[in-house]
């Protein structure tokens, strides 16, 4: 069994709960993210807001909405969280999901992709007592 740990990628920077949609919209053109954390003035995940809610609120003209507004609750994982649960939540819609220390500190990012490529690369075979494995 995989841990979230295997698959995560490091944290990305976070925006504020305070950032204004055209700053955080340049972000994720930038940056190539289909959604950012978003933390609070003390530095804890708040949510994650998604490419499409930022692209709906440039779209309506919503000029006094914050990252704070837009973001969504999402599960938080922990780095010893099993892989399968998390690509789970993934599957059921959450754009990406933010991995915490035990101790509640923000320290990774799970996305699609990152499930997939641990999946597309499946450990070596290892040999079972007797046997031996051909490279």
């Amino acid at each position: 069994e995989l841990s979230v740990a295997a698959a995560m990628q490091p944290a990305p920077s976070p925006v504020q709960v305070g950032a204004r949609p055209v700053d955080i919209a340049a972000r994720l053109a930038e940056e190539g993210r289909g959604a950012l954390p978003v933390v609070d003035a003390d530095g804890n995940v708040f949510g994650v807001v998604s490419a499409r809610a930022i692209e709906g609120a440039l779209r309506d003209g919503e000029r006094d909405v914050t990252a704070g507004d837009l973001a969504e609750t999402t599960p938080l994982l922990l780095l010893t969280d099993d892989l399968r649960e998390a690509a789970g939540l993934l599957a059921a819609g959450e754009e990406a999901l933010p991995v915490l220390e035990p101790g509640g500190k923000f320290v990774g990012w799970l996305e699609h992709r990152d499930v997939l490529r641990i999946y597309s690369h499946p450990a070596p075979l290892r040999a079972t007592e007797g046997e031996q494995v051909l490279s």
